[in-house]
């Protein structure tokens, strides 16, 4: 669907709030008002990054916390606006806890320096919410919120490049990460015995989705 058509039915309903907005295959290729006071977001084979962003970009509610991306590109262009302020000092998906990224991500997928940027963004913007007190969304001196659960690939579709030390920081502080066959959260890792005989083999982690 094009986006203008999704602004269209948002303004005749009188912009409700949404509690999941679901965009599969629509091409959005400018900035619109869409249904950015959804709580859950999912955008399913959504293939330009462009598309992508101008979605993430006008979701920006204070209920706007999960984003789920399925079979859709997620390239390092995405993480890296995630990861700092527009021009203007705001920031993309400021209220952003739960990331779901699933099926082939592409840019994302099989791809090492997309990996570890995506590790990159959300230590960025946990630093910046620890800098700021830790406040709560709603906050006047609110910016960002840190994630706090994570999901990449549970299918074991797709090589994991995630250093270990990465791995180890998203154990330590977030409260549930899952990726590949490698799983943790609070300090309490597990990996799945497969997926530690292909670290022996130095054949890295398949990730799960």
């Amino acid at each position: 669907m094009d986006g203008d058509c999704i602004q269209e039915i948002n303004s005749r309903l009188g912009r409700p709030t949404v509690s999941l907005a679901h965009y599969i295959r629509c091409s959005i290729s400018e900035p619109l008002e869409l249904f950015h006071t959804s709580g859950s977001c999912i955008l399913t084979e959504m293939y330009s990054h462009t598309d992508i962003l101008n979605v993430l970009k006008d979701w920006n509610g204070p209920q706007c916390s999960t984003l789920h991306i399925k079979r859709s590109s997620f390239s390092e262009e995405i993480i890296e606006a995630l990861a700092g302020p527009l021009p203007d000092g705001s920031w993309i998906c400021p209220n952003l806890t739960k990331l779901i990224l699933s099926g082939y991500c592409e840019g994302m997928s099989n791809e090492r320096s997309a990996q570890g940027a995506l590790v990159n963004m959300i230590q960025a913007r946990d630093a910046l919410n620890n800098n700021t007190g830790l406040l709560p969304h709603g906050h006047p001196g609110h910016v960002i919120s840190s994630l706090t659960r994570l999901t990449v690939d549970t299918n074991g579709r797709f090589r994991c490049y995630v250093e270990a030390d990465y791995l180890e920081w998203l154990n330590t502080n977030l409260d549930s990460v899952r990726w590949g066959g490698w799983s943790g959260g609070n300090g309490e890792h597990c990996e799945s015995e497969s997926s530690t005989e292909e670290r022996d083999s130095e054949t890295n982690d398949s990730c799960e989705e």
